[in-house]
């Protein structure tokens, strides 16, 4: 498998990437161990570390001193790997629709 590179989306990558996020969906409802937001050939890769590097690159070149997201409580993986990059849980929310927290939110201060 080539090696991934990261770069920003155009509108010719729509139909790829609304694929690629379906197809992972998919994965998670098929998946028989805890789910996992990666499908399994991607796995391993360095993807999710490069996102996150441009990212806080991103975030610091704006002069953020914090970066926060979700992680759905259901990811116990993900959740480890932020952690991993240095994000630490800030609060849980739920999404639309259901009344008990869905999500973890994670915060990394970057000052």
């Amino acid at each position: 498998m080539a090696a991934a590179r990261i770069r920003p989306l155009t509108i010719g990558d729509a139909a790829a990437a609304a694929s690629l996020i379906r197809e992972a969906f998919a994965e998670q409802s098929r998946a028989t161990d805890p789910p996992s937001s990666a499908l399994p050939a991607w796995r391993g890769q360095g993807i999710a570390r490069a996102l996150l590097a441009a990212g806080e690159a991103e975030a610091r070149r704006r002069g953020l001193k914090r970066m926060t997201l979700r992680v759905r409580l259901a990811l116990g993986e993900n959740q480890r790997l932020f952690a991993g990059f240095g994000f630490a849980p800030v609060g849980q929310g739920a999404h639309p629709g259901y009344r008990e927290p869905t999500f973890l939110v994670m915060e990394k201060r970057l000052a």
